[in-house]
């Protein structure tokens, strides 16, 4: 895809999933457990036929990238369900949106344990070397267990600044698609929104990315986004971050 005019590019900030580890496939497989189980007993409830959740569609339509909760809510909305929000007392069998998340944790816990992490290396290799030319690098994530990841993979100490899950809820951020966990970093690295660049595989961090008006989005494939982070604007779409060469001040294809 046609790069776009830059400007002066000075840090980087990484979506995990997707991006730097390929833990978004445990998630997707997380996600469809969950709602698989809860679409059954739904079904059965109200006499209806089951409608599986579709990892090719509906992980990146409605939950990738989006805070937990949200994602929830996103969709079953999708799907004209709804339950209650609860409250974060309420234990993972609960029937809530919160009960959900709760449940959602203890699967991809459970798979992270039997599966373990894996990184993109070639793109790891590339943040080493534009790190040492100069570049920052930081990494924002919907994520709670974004530093467990980080860590278990060995990169933890590749990044000058990780905003997680965790830290939007501390802070009462917005999660993605609106900018506020981007800005966040930006504050904390002492760095512009146009001087930055922004690498996702969501939709809706690229949205995020466009909204704060940041310099330069880069979208990450794979097999179900590419229309996606198109529609959503990305400025360049690359299969991993080695496809591209930074030179100091600005990214180009190689």
């Amino acid at each position: 895809m046609t790069m776009q005019m830059q400007m002066h590019i000075t840090t980087l900030l990484c979506d995990l999933d997707g991006v730097l580890t390929r833990t978004a496939k445990l998630h997707a497989k997380t996600w469809k457990i969950l709602f698989d189980e809860f679409l059954k007993k739904q079904a059965e409830q109200h006499n209806e036929e089951f409608q599986e959740f579709n990892t090719a569609t509906d992980y990146p339509k409605y939950v990738d990238g989006i805070p937990r909760l949200d994602g929830i809510k996103s969709f079953l909305k999708s799907r004209n369900i709804s339950i209650p929000e609860g409250t974060s007392d309420d234990p993972n069998t609960s029937i809530t949106v919160n009960g959900l998340g709760k449940q959602k944790n203890l699967i991809f816990h459970k798979l992270l344990k039997t599966e373990g992490v894996e990184t993109f290396s070639s793109s790891i290799e590339a943040l080493k070397a534009w790190r040492k030319s100069g570049l920052k690098l930081a990494v924002v994530s919907s994520s709670k267990n974004c530093k467990q990841i980080l860590e278990a993979s060995g990169i933890v100490n590749l990044f000058d600044v990780i905003v997680d899950g965790v830290i939007r809820e501390e802070k009462k951020l917005r999660g993605k698609p609106y900018p506020d966990t981007f800005l966040y970093a930006c504050k904390l690295l002492q760095v512009k929104p146009d001087d930055t660049a922004v690498a996702e595989d969501a939709a809706s961090g690229i949205k995020a990315a466009v909204k704060g008006n940041f310099g330069f989005t880069i979208g990450i494939k794979n097999d179900n986004n590419f229309n996606l982070l198109k529609e959503a604007k990305a400025d360049t779409i690359v299969n991993n971050l080695s496809e591209l060469n930074y030179n100091g001040n600005r990214f180009q294809l190689l």
